[in-house]
């Protein structure tokens, strides 16, 4: 009738139903926790202060210096590095509207810090004092600064207002200002109480007048008006209508001395004490003590834009809370044993837990019961859990048998009562009331009727460690192996059996699952598995998968399946499988669950069942430490863009980190490495990166969660480095930052040099032309001049020649005198051939000749022989 009663003012009221199961806020315990101290970068594990400046960055104030921080990397700024810091001993951080952040610090005035540049504000500036314990800003810009011995100093525009004793006030020490909505202005003191100023009335409040302590450290103003006051020793106060009301540590909390106080959106109020962390509503608080916060003192207390809660402390780091999307119910809320294998649900919202020797344990009404050997149960490590129709709990043990818990009263079922084994992995009833048991290395019994009934290897099971029993609608039993010996399905006694051979991921069965739709599934060591229009279909890693590992399936009210793995919960549509399936799409977009939504691990359990949705339509799964709750309808996005930075290019070697104007690289050789931050603190390791360098590529790169691009041997030329990027939603900035920059030529690189290499090889080519034409037209001058030598050699031979009228020498141009034949042959390019005219054979040889040939004179008889031929 009560849940009756809910879902009729569901229906009424649009909200959700709300059920002993799980409840819809979160408690701040289950927020996702997470420390960094000196190993993971920080200067000094006190942080002091907390800030964040406009552009996203956090800022954090230690006694070793200033800190900035983008999610994964500290940046330290101290005197060492930074002039205007000449004590790093860091007390007060504001990040004010126009943009500037304030920095107090311990003997090094008030600084300041805009675009990129530090400037020191010191006594000799009108400050009273150089020790800064407290900045606040007002809703007109003026800057409250509160100091030690100088009094409260008021910063408006370019002049400083100083209050002091000598103005009324009732000390110089001031820890604390606050400008309520009203435009008064309460100030906390060292020992002196609280002043109110009111325009030009200051009043003072203490012991002495009904305030309940003279020392206070932190003052805060609620959404409901109310005025809280953190005190050096009464605890915290709440002044309400007039009235001031202490809380203590009677009231739950951890010291009465509280150093910082703030009002998230939910309404509770966190108080940084002097002994640990405590939250609060309604006047009633509880410590919350994670790992390093308990009995650690708190310092200061800050929201950031996405609404985590940073907590700063004295001795033990930085801490960073965030309500995350996964609720985990562990030890700390009462489970007997983080370490959970099995998780069933009854009707009306109660969740039993199976754990690792923590025996059993109901969730109900918000609160946990454990039973274990004290209470009859048999085994304290509790494998499979299932219900049966008469009422009755059933409960396999590794090594313990069957337990049966029926009206307070427990039974136990072992070997000795006819079961094949004590270790029972899974159990089902069936529709006709017969309960099936899976053992560790027995094959399968049935109970009916009080009587077992053994199926193994002889009956035709393909293997006997049984992991997963499920009944389809048509009635067939599933039988999921985890002996590598796939899956069974029982029809009307008939055994028949799938493996990877039939389209199976894997041989190993965790979990057999049948949604609303009447598919089935298949949760298997080594990928997903559905059975689709008679054949099996799988999903792997290289699918879109982020574990082959899956143990439990489950589908929620939208349409989504959901996997416990390995290594985290994972949620995926069904359209996107079947997309996948018909080749729509090449990857299965997934969304991923783990550590930084709230699990306190990652890894999934596989016990029977291995998931569990309840009737309020929350996810159930059983992990190594806890067991953890999904809401598909409560999955807030984080819808915030992140800014994106730019934080240092680093040329050559040589690192810059202003980057307000673009650069003009000499030339050279160029290296670039540019490191760059996406501002978003939820899950930054889920953060996401494209860049791209304009002119020189023309795509976006992907670069994952890495936070630096490298480039190498650039060329002159005009430049434009891109980054963007998206949170751990998806949600995309895509306007992200860019740098410009240029890389300058060589004077060979130019295009003047080019222009003069043209001209010059232009000019060289027709220097080259000139030359050969001159020498072209010497050589023909010079071959003229021959022509003309010859031409005048051959004339003198036409002309008068000099000859002995006796033995026919002729005489040359040095008066010698020469055979014919040699001068000729001198003088011109005539060859000579000897031979005998006719005449001359006749007078010297004539009684020799007959016929014009010459006899030997030896031999009448003989051969003639013949004269060579002459020429006439």
């Amino acid at each position: 009738m009560r849940k009756r009663s809910q879902l009729v003012f569901v229906l009424l009221f649009g909200l959700s139903v709300i059920t002993s199961a799980q409840p819809r806020k979160k408690s701040v315990s289950q927020y996702v926790h997470q420390v960094w101290q000196t190993q993971d970068g920080l200067p000094q594990n006190s942080v002091t202060a907390i800030a964040q400046t406009a552009d996203g960055y956090m800022w954090l104030g230690t006694r070793a210096g200033l800190v900035r921080f983008d999610g994964v990397e500290f940046e330290i700024f101290n005197s060492k590095n930074t002039k205007a810091l000449t004590n790093n001993d860091i007390w007060a951080l504001r990040a004010t509207s126009d943009g500037t952040l304030w920095i107090g610090t311990n003997g090094g005035g008030l600084i300041r810090f805009k675009d990129g540049q530090f400037r020191r504000q010191t006594v000799r500036e009108s400050l009273f004092t150089d020790v800064i314990w407290t900045i606040q800003e007002n809703w007109k810009g003026d800057l409250w600064v509160g100091s030690a011995g100088g009094g409260l100093n008021r910063l408006q525009d370019d002049t400083v207002k100083v209050y002091s004793t000598n103005q009324g006030m009732s000390s110089n020490f001031i820890w604390a200002v606050h400008e309520d909505r009203n435009g008064n202005v309460w100030v906390g003191t060292d020992g002196a109480g609280v002043n109110r100023i009111k325009d030009t009335t200051i009043t003072h409040y203490s012991t002495e007048n009904g305030f309940p302590g003279d020392y206070v450290f932190a003052i805060y103003e609620d959404r409901a008006g109310s005025l809280w006051f953190g005190t050096g020793g009464e605890g915290i106060v709440q002044f309400k209508n007039g009235k001031y009301h202490a809380y203590t540590t009677n009231d739950g909390l951890p010291s009465n001395i509280i150093w910082s106080i703030f009002e998230d959106e939910k309404g509770n109020l966190w108080v940084g004490t002097d002994g640990g962390l405590a939250v609060g509503k309604n006047g009633r608080f509880k410590e919350i003590a994670p790992e390093g916060l308990r009995g650690n003192s708190v310092s200061s207390i800050f929201q950031d834009g996405e609404d985590n809660i940073w907590v700063g402390t004295r001795g033990d780091g930085l801490h960073r809370f965030h309500e995350g999307l996964v609720a985990s119910f562990t030890h700390e809320d009462g489970l007997s044993h983080n370490f959970v294998y099995a998780i069933y649900g009854d009707r009306d919202g109660t969740l039993w837990s199976g754990t690792n020797t923590g025996g059993l344990n109901r969730w109900k009404d918000g609160k946990f019961k454990s039973f274990s050997l004290k209470e009859g149960l048999s085994h304290n490590i509790v494998l499979s859990i299932t219900r049966s129709a008469d009422g009755s709990l059933w409960l396999g043990t590794d090594g313990g048998g069957l337990n049966r818990m029926r009206e307070g009263v427990m039974s136990v079922y072992t070997t000795a009562q006819g079961l094949s084994s004590n270790t029972i992995w899974s159990l089902l009833e069936d529709r006709s009331g017969t309960l099936w048991i899976g053992t560790d290395g027995a094959g399968i019994d049935v109970l009916s009727k009080g009587k077992f009934k053994h199926i193994g290897l002889e009956e035709g099971l393909s293997g006997e460690f049984i992991s997963a029993i499920c009944q389809d609608s048509s009635g067939s039993i599933w039988i999921g192996t985890r002996d590598a010996a796939g899956v069974n399905r029982i029809t009307d006694g008939r055994i028949a059996v799938y493996t990877t051979a039939d389209g199976l991921a894997d041989n190993n069965v965790w979990s057999i699952y049948e949604d609303g739709e009447r598919c089935l599934w298949f949760a298997t060591s080594g990928g997903l598995s559905r059975l689709k229009e008679g054949k099996f279909i799988s999903y792997f890693e290289t699918d879109g998968l982020f574990s082959n590992v899956v143990y439990g399936i489950l589908r929620d009210d939208g349409g989504l399946i959901w996997l416990s793995t390995d290594k985290g919960i994972l949620a995926m549509r069904v359209k996107d499988l079947d997309d996948f399936d018909d080749g729509k799409i090449k990857t299965i977009p997934c969304r991923t669950y783990g550590v930084s939504e709230g699990m306190r691990s990652a890894e999934c359990n596989g016990g029977s069942p291995s998931a569990w949705k309840t009737p309020d339509g929350v996810l159930w799964f059983p992990t190594i430490k806890g067991m953890v709750a999904v809401d598909p309808t409560d999955l807030r996005k984080n819808d915030r863009v992140p800014p994106v930075r730019i934080k240092r290019v680093t040329i050559n070697g040589i690192k810059h980190d202003a980057l307000d104007a673009r650069m003009d690289i000499p030339p050279g050789p160029v290296n670039l490495e540019f490191n760059y931050a996406a501002l978003s603190f939820v899950a930054p390791e889920q953060v996401m990166f494209q860049y791209m360098l304009e002119g020189y590529e023309a795509k976006w790169i992907d670069a994952g969660a890495r936070k630096s691009a490298f480039y190498t041997n650039i060329p002159p030329g005009e430049y434009t480095f891109r980054v963007k990027a998206c949170n751990n939603d998806g949600v995309w900035n895509e306007q992200g930052q860019e740098f410009e920059f240029s890389v300058e030529p060589h004077f060979y690189q130019t295009t003047l040099f080019f222009v003069l290499c043209g001209l010059s090889l232009a000019t060289a080519g027709f220097s080259a032309y000139y030359m050969r034409v001159r020498q072209l037209l010497r050589h023909e001058k010079e071959l003229t001049a021959a022509v003309e030598e010859a031409l005048a050699r051959v004339k003198v031979l036409g002309g008068l020649i000099p000859i002995c009228a006796s033995c026919k020498k002729i005489r040359d141009d040095q008066g010698y005198w020469n055979q014919l034949e040699h001068y000729l042959k001198i003088h011109s390019e005539a060859t000579f051939s000897h031979g005998i005219c006719p005449e001359c054979a006749e007078k010297l040889y004539g009684e020799y000749m007959k016929d014009g040939r010459v006899r030997s004179p030896r031999s009448q008889a003989g051969a003639d022989t013949a004269l060579p031929p002459v020429n006439p």
